[in-house]
């Protein structure tokens, strides 16, 4: 009897729709795998050894930069749109969604700024050093 319940109770679980969009995720998360592997073994024969260091060092320094960037948004939305979701409160959830893009638009763009400063400051100061000794 209480082994039937159990039994019924897992197939109920395992069949629920939560576990079908949690196989969907997962074939989402392997085909992702999948392609980007792809993508670096297709970068990897067509730019050689040296190009894909760059191209590797590019995508690393984005990947760390894209962390304050976020600075806790996606958390934060969860949050305020399971609330404002729950309590039917459209407005607010469309003016916390707003402020949310435009907090990361702006704070992504004083990133970049930055960036791009301190490359123009290291590329002026080796220009500088190296002057001097190649001419």
């Amino acid at each position: 009897m209480l082994f039937n319940k159990a039994l019924q109770f897992t197939q109920t679980l395992l069949h629920g729709p939560m576990v079908r969009r949690g196989y969907a995720t997962l074939i989402i998360k392997l085909l992702n795998l999948f392609l980007v592997l792809l993508l670096n073994v297709l970068l990897a024969r067509m730019l050689g050894a040296e190009e894909l260091g760059i191209y590797a060092f590019a995508v690393s320094v984005v990947t760390i930069l894209s962390i304050p960037a976020m600075a806790g948004l996606p958390a934060l939305l969860v949050r305020e749109v399971a609330k404002n979701q729950l309590m039917e409160n459209w407005m607010l959830l469309k003016g916390v969604l707003a402020r949310a893009f435009q907090f990361s638009f702006v704070l992504s763009t004083l990133i970049g700024i930055g960036v791009a400063l301190s490359v123009w400051g290291w590329l002026n100061l080796v220009n500088k050093i190296c002057r001097p000794m190649c001419f």
